[in-house]
């Protein structure tokens, strides 16, 4: 099977099973995920997060304590085909972009590459192996790619719900991995 017949076939299979989680399980699953992320975060960070969409862990309540307690928060922000991060500051900042999805007014502060402590990171799929399956547009791995050259020390973690977690992701030369995977149930290893 080519590769990107076992990726379309492998979202199919994750969009099924999250079209089967209730929208309780779906909430108590995400409150799980922001409470471990918040024990992994230390005070004082800079933090890239995501505007989640219904299939994706929900992590607001993470983010109003990452600013309750001081850190930078920055999230996508699309120019042209690619996206950059801008910092908010709170959720009413946050408007429809590009793609329909939450972003900062482009006057907010982008985010300095050498300053980005961690990336919370959604996918449709994840393996022990670190590798992801994104939505077939290659957004994160280009940029993941990108901020690995200026700066090693960004951490990328990548969240999801306990039905994303699969055997095998398969993988091409452009797939970037991750550095850890955060479910309700704590960290994959």
């Amino acid at each position: 099977m080519h590769i990107d017949e076992a990726k379309s076939k492998l979202r199919d299979s994750i969009s099924e099973r999250l079209s089967r989680m209730s929208d309780r399980d779906r909430g108590e699953e995400s409150g799980s995920i922001c409470k471990r992320l918040l024990e992994m975060i230390p005070e004082d960070s800079s933090v890239c997060v995501y505007s989640a969409l219904r299939t994706e862990p929900d992590l607001n309540k993470f983010i109003r304590a990452l600013w309750d307690r001081g850190d930078r928060v920055f999230y996508p922000f699309f120019e042209g085909d690619h996206f950059n991060f801008r910092e908010a500051n709170d959720f009413s900042e946050l408007r429809p972009g590009k793609l329909k999805i939450l972003e900062p007014p482009s006057s907010s502060p982008k985010a300095d590459p050498q300053e980005i402590d961690f990336v919370i990171v959604p996918a449709r799929a994840f393996d022990r192996e670190m590798n992801r399956l994104g939505r077939g547009n290659g957004g994160y791995d280009y940029w993941i790619k990108k901020q690995r050259k200026v700066n090693l020390k960004t951490k990328m973690i990548g969240v999801a719900f306990e039905c994303q977690i699969v055997n095998e992701v398969p993988v091409d030369v452009h797939d970037e991995k991750i550095d850890e995977v955060v479910t309700d149930r704590g960290p994959i290893v």
